[in-house]
């Protein structure tokens, strides 16, 4: 079973961040020889997410993720980026952020913008509204800030890979 812990208190609606939170917790170790990091800013285009995708999941296969782990932490990631595309910015794309932390087979996936939260506009047929939910349900651990300098969502994957 996967345990989900929001930082932020909780989402009043799926998709709604309500309460803000300071900072999240430092990663720890940042440098030494078996921590392993990824980092990638990027305008917030969906171009620029799908190439952060392809990316981040040749980085993880090099770290020796394979199967439907692989799949869950590609998506998972992936969703968190999208979001960014479609939430954080009005008018011209801001940064999207992209880090990756490996150590002792804990993976951990953070993504940041600076933006502030906004609806994106309905689409007919859409099936939008589960992408806070499906990173939730993929990952072992998901903490959330939110606040006026923009929002973060760090996944954890715990035992990810041979340490």
């Amino acid at each position: 079973m996967r345990r989900t812990t929001d930082v932020a208190g909780h989402l009043a609606t799926l998709g709604l961040l309500t309460a803000e939170v300071d900072l999240l917790p430092p990663l720890l170790p940042t440098t030494g020889p078996s921590v392993q990091a990824f980092r990638h800013r990027e305008d917030a285009t969906p171009m620029n997410a799908s190439q952060l995708r392809g990316l981040l999941n040749r980085w993880l296969r090099g770290l020796g993720l394979t199967g439907d782990l692989l799949e869950d932490v590609v998506l998972a990631a992936y969703e968190a980026m999208a979001n960014v595309v479609d939430h954080a910015y009005a008018g011209d794309p801001g940064p999207l952020d992209l880090h990756a932390h490996a150590h002792a087979g804990t993976c951990t996936i953070t993504i940041a913008d600076q933006g502030r939260w906004r609806t994106a506009p309905p689409t007919s047929g859409s099936f939008r509204g589960r992408g806070l939910g499906m990173m939730h349900e993929l990952s072992n651990e998901v903490l959330m800030r939110s606040n006026e300098r923009g929002t973060t969502v760090r996944m954890i994957w715990r035992d990810a890979y041979p340490a």
